[in-house]
């Protein structure tokens, strides 16, 4: 298998980095931007500057804001084009444990299902039902669904396309919880799990700790661009989630296989940048799926378009967001 690690990043080498620099099982791919130091020419890694990134993608380059998380965009488009198997995506703040990829090989044979409600809050499985949840879990939920109803599938027989990891030490939970939260409680996540999320629920994902196994579909990797840094990547994972389901392929979820030493954050800013997402998510399922059922299951690029659609006429992306899909959608 030919395997890569895709972090954009504006600081010098962390931790993180250098772990996987280390790794000579992964190629890894910095995608700089306006701010990214120099210095990662001479690292051991595929650095993509800016110039490099307009070279290799004209259009979509100059198309995607500079100082801005999506630029990854760029890094994705590299390692399809360079035929990589598996794609891992991360940040530079998340340093992955020994053995942090053993779940690609892992046999999933249990699927669980929320029967109370379309969403699920996956951190209440492997957490034993704390009182937490996943960054872009719709906020009129956490009340009316405090334990939920899960039922777990022992018979089967599925690899799903996409694995999240979560995160030991500072897991990815919203600027409310943070706020509103003890800041001493400690989460204590169950060990050695892993279970395929049934596509009969909504299950939010990050770009923090995931491996696409699959690259039928990879271009379902595209991050928007119109919306927050901290909206974009929730978003992806909702369009993803809404495709897997009428492909018949499932996400899944591991305990933690990485820790993270979190790069400071102003909470309030947080807040500002995840408020549209905790509007839209309300109802986000709706804006969403209108519309798609009717188009042919194969048909990646109407599938996305048409989902791209919706959103711009809902207000929540722009006509920027269109323009990048479209263009996004010639490399596939």
């Amino acid at each position: 298998m030919k395997k890569c690690v895709i972090i954009t990043t504006i600081n010098p080498p962390t931790k993180t980095i250098q772990r996987h620099m280390d790794n000579n099982d992964y190629d890894l791919i910095i995608v700089g931007d306006k701010k990214t130091p120099d210095c990662y020419f001479k690292e051991k890694c595929i650095y993509l500057d800016i110039n490099i990134q307009d070279e290799m993608f004209p259009v979509i380059s100059k198309l995607i804001p500079y100082n801005h998380y999506a630029r990854k965009n760029i890094g994705y488009l590299y390692a399809i084009k360079n035929n990589y198997t598996i794609i891992y995506e991360t940040d530079d703040d998340n340093i992955p444990y020994d053995g942090f990829d053993c779940a690609i090989n892992a046999n999933m044979t249990q699927i669980i299902e929320d029967e109370t409600c379309d969403w699920i809050n996956i951190f209440k499985y492997f957490t034993n039902n704390s009182w937490i949840w996943p960054r872009g879990y719709p906020l009129s939920l956490i009340q009316k669904n405090q334990t939920p109803q899960f039922r777990i599938d022992d018979s089967v027989d599925k690899t799903p396309s996409i694995i999240n990891g979560l995160v030991e030490n500072d897991p990815d939970v919203d600027a409310i919880f943070r706020l509103s939260s003890n800041s001493n409680i400690k989460i204590n996540w169950l060990e050695n799990k892993h279970i395929i999320v049934s596509n009969k629920n909504m299950c939010v994902f990050n770009t923090q700790n995931t491996f696409w196994i699959d690259n039928d579909i990879y271009f379902l990797l595209l991050l928007p661009c119109s919306v927050s840094f901290r909206y974009c990547d929730i978003l992806k994972s909702i369009i993803a989630n809404i495709i897997l389901r009428k492909k018949n392929k499932n996400i899944a979820f591991i305990s933690p296989n990485v820790y993270q030493l979190r790069n400071e954050h102003d909470l309030i800013k947080d807040f500002q940048s995840e408020y549209s997402m905790y509007i839209h998510n309300e109802n986000i399922l709706d804006f969403i799926s209108n519309g798609i059922d009717t188009i042919d299951l194969h048909n990646d690029k109407a599938l996305l378009k048409t989902i791209y659609n919706n959103l711009f006429d809902k207000k929540i992306i722009t006509e920027l967001d269109i323009q990048i899909c479209e263009e996004w959608l010639k490399y596939f």
